[in-house]
C-alpha cells in the first residue's frame, strides 16, 4: 500500500455532540503507537445524529505492511470526551480518489433473500 491514494468514507456518530474521532491507518500491529504520523491523521468533529464523512490521501512509506485503519475517540484535544461512545457504520476503504457509495456486499444481500424465502416457506405452510 506505500505510495497508493485511496478513499476511505464512513457514517458516524457520538453520544456527546462535538465530541472527536481520529482515523489513522496501523502499520505494525504489536506496537500500541503504530499509527503514522499526525500528518496522515484525519480528524472530524461529530454529532449525534449519523453524517457521512470522507478524505483521501496517499499512503505513506514505511517498513512494516499495512494492516487497517484505526478509528478511536480523540480525548486529547478540546472536544474530546472520555465518556462518549462512537458509532460507525457504511465504512468503506477504495484504490484511488474518487468515492463510490456505499452498497452491501453481494454475499450479505444473497443471505438476506434466503432468510426472507425461508421465512415466507415456513409462514405459508
Amino acid at each position: 500500500m506505500n505510495g497508493i491514494k485511496v478513499t476511505i468514507s464512513f457514517d458516524a456518530k457520538s453520544s456527546e455532540d462535538g465530541n472527536k474521532i481520529d482515523i489513522y491507518p496501523r502499520y505494525n500491529p504489536d506496537s500500541p503507537t503504530s499509527h503514522s504520523t499526525s500528518a496522515n491523521k484525519y480528524a472530524f468533529a461529530l454529532t449525534t445524529s449519523y453524517n457521512h464523512y470522507s478524505f483521501s490521501m496517499t499512503m505513506p512509506t514505511v517498513s512494516y505492511p499495512w494492516y487497517c485503519w484505526l478509528f478511536r475517540s480523540n480525548t486529547n484535544t478540546t472536544g474530546g470526551s472520555t465518556t462518549a461512545t462512537i458509532y460507525v457504520k457504511n465504512a468503506k476503504c477504495e484504490l484511488g480518489a474518487v468515492e463510490t457509495p456505499y452498497q452491501e456486499a453481494p454475499e450479505d444481500l444473497s443471505n438476506e433473500v434466503t432468510t426472507v424465502k425461508t421465512d415466507l416457506a415456513t409462514t405459508q405452510t
